[in-house]
């Protein structure tokens, strides 16, 4: 009898630490819901299809996600990550066939160190992003993101993100910061990339790379090579004012149709100005390519300017207006991936426009 009411005293609580564990474990997990919402009326010129439209603003992409995490203890913690793209003017989620086409990651964190599994950026578009241009690399159109200006797969329909990506990242002393990330050989193609950077209060200094793979194997025996190297960063001027710089040189292999190698040559300087409630930001794209398409000969310069200024009704609420051109020179007027994604004539040397409308983050 004493042992059977002692029994009943250590279950009972041992129910009840269970129940506080269980409590406190719920306590330290939690799940964001977060994104953006954006919508904006639209002005190009020379085009072959519509020249004005309703859509997403073509500066901000409208983007719904859930992110979040559990605390596991000894300073680590699991973490994973979910978005899609949101097409404002029709509802239409996801893009490429994916639903989480933005991002799905699952992963592990602690102080110093990140590792994050799934569909994801490769660490060197994470530093162009973070880092070195101006407008964060979150245009929703060709039109104001040159496909150049950071590591896309040229084998897998010039996506941005990768699938399959392994990614770790180490913040130590002083604001440096670096990554490394690698996706297997499966449908798009093996892909490596890394980023080194500072960052301070002052100043950011950044090295990125990346390499894509084809997934098809060339008649020399190879898999063609697509890769971006690139350096920049940027400078702190006052309270107010901050420059940006991006150079990079990317390399597209042509040994698979025997045709020699294209190389293009980018620098992008970016200025931004803060004078609440407006924010002003301007960016220049110089894009030398030789050798465009893999075509001897085809060589040529493209030119992109973007001005945008944004009134901040609220910490998350703006009005927007920007200003865009992108102009072609020589091998450069006859780039398809150029004449399909800015749907310009090809008859014309250049596409303008202009763009007006309202974004929300939450």
């Amino acid at each position: 009898m004493k042992n059977g009411t002692m029994g009943r005293r250590i279950a009972v609580a041992g129910g009840a630490t269970l129940a506080v564990s269980g409590l406190a474990f719920a306590q330290t997990s939690s799940v964001q819901i977060y994104g953006r919402i954006s919508a904006g009326i639209t002005h190009k010129t020379h085009q072959t299809g519509a020249k004005t439209e309703l859509s997403n603003y073509l500066l901000n992409g409208s983007y719904l996600g859930f992110r979040g995490g559990e605390d596991l203890g000894g300073g680590l913690r699991a973490i994973f990550r979910l978005e899609t793209n949101i097409d404002t003017d029709t509802g239409e989620m996801g893009s490429r066939g994916k639903f989480w086409h933005r991002e799905s990651t699952v992963g592990l964190a602690s102080e110093a160190f990140t590792l994050t599994l799934g569909r994801q950026f490769h660490a060197s578009t994470d530093r162009v992003t973070r880092s070195l241009d101006v407008f964060s690399v979150s245009g929703a159109s060709l039109h104001v993101t040159p496909l150049a200006l950071y590591g896309v797969n040229k084998f897998a329909g010039n996506d941005s993100r990768s699938d399959d990506v392994i990614k770790v990242r180490w913040d130590g002393p002083a604001g440096i910061t670096a990554a490394l990330s690698a996706a297997p050989n499966e449908g798009s193609g093996r892909s490596m990339a890394f980023d080194l950077a500072q960052i301070t209060n002052t100043y950011t200094v950044a090295l990125y790379g990346v390499t894509f793979k084809s997934p098809t194997l060339a008649a020399t025996g190879l898999y063609p090579q697509h890769t971006v190297l690139g350096a920049g960063g940027q400078l702190r001027l006052g309270s107010s004012a901050r420059l940006y710089l991006n150079a990079a040189r990317a390399t597209l292999d042509g040994s698979a149709r025997g045709r020699p190698e294209q190389a293009n040559t980018l620098i992008t300087p970016g200025l931004r100005y803060d004078m609440a409630p407006f924010i002003f930001k301007f960016s220049y794209t110089l894009d030398s390519g030789k050798n465009i398409n893999n075509v001897a000969g085809r060589d040529g310069k493209k030119k992109t300017a973007i001005a945008a200024v944004d009134y901040q009704l609220s910490r998350r609420t703006a009005l927007s207006f920007s200003v865009f051109s992108n102009s072609f020179s020589d091998g450069y007027r006859l780039d398809p991936v150029n004449i399909a994604g800015l749907t310009r004539d090809p008859s014309r040397s250049s596409t303008s426009g202009y763009a007006i409308g309202v974004r929300h983050d939450f």
